[in-house]
C-alpha cells in the first residue's frame, strides 16, 4: 500500500515540525521552526487550526497532552501549559540532579514520564511538575550559609524508573 496524506495541517504554519500529540479531536504539533505548539481540531478527517502556543525559543523535543494540559520538553526543562497557552509550571528535575528531557508521555496513572537523554533514565513525576525549592540558612556570624532543597509533598511522585549503568 502506498502512503497517502489524510489531512493537511497548515503547511503555511509548520516550520520544522518535530513531534505530535493527539487526544480525542485535539492535535498538537511541535513547531520548532517558529518556537510554538500548533493546536488543531480534527473533525471528520479535516484539520482546523485553533491556536499557537509560543514557548520562547530553544529546541523542543517532546510533546504530551492529557486533559487540558500540554507538556513540552525544551532544552533542560519540561514546561506545562493549559490549552489556552498559559504557562502552568516548569520542571528542572533539581531533586534528581537535573534532566535533559526528550520524549514525554502521560501514563494511564496520570503521571508524566520523561526520557532523560544524558541521565540515561526514565523519570516519572506528577502532572503538576513540582520541583523542590531551594532554601538558604545563614550562620549567625554571616560568614557561611547552608543551601538545602526542600521537598514539597507532591515531589514524592518523582521517581527514577530506569537507569543505564555508566550513563552519567
Amino acid at each position: 500500500a502506498a502512503l497517502s496524506s489524510i489531512a493537511s495541517f497548515g503547511a503555511d504554519r509548520l516550520r520544522r515540525p518535530s513531534d505530535i500529540a493527539i487526544q480525542g479531536d485535539l492535535v498538537c504539533i511541535l513547531n520548532n521552526g517558529l518556537s510554538q505548539v500548533e493546536c488543531y481540531s480534527w473533525i471528520d478527517g479535516a484539520a482546523r487550526w485553533i491556536r499557537s502556543i509560543p514557548y520562547g525559543g530553544g529546541d523542543a523535543h517532546g510533546l504530551a497532552v492529557r486533559g487540558d494540559t500540554i507538556c513540552l520538553s525544551v532544552v533542560n526543562e519540561v514546561r506545562s501549559y493549559d490549552t489556552t497557552g498559559s504557562l502552568r509550571a516548569t520542571f528542572l528535575g533539581r531533586a534528581i540532579g537535573g534532566i535533559t528531557p526528550r520524549g514525554l508521555a502521560f501514563g494511564p496513572d496520570g503521571k508524566l514520564y520523561i526520557g532523560d537523554l544524558h541521565g540515561g533514565r526514565i523519570v516519572s513525576t506528577n502532572a503538576k511538575l513540582q520541583d523542590p525549592q531551594p532554601s538558604t540558612v545563614y550562620s549567625a556570624s554571616g560568614d557561611s550559609a547552608m543551601i538545602s532543597w526542600e521537598t514539597d509533598p507532591g515531589m514524592q511522585d518523582t521517581v527514577l524508573l530506569a537507569s543505564i549503568p555508566g550513563a552519567r
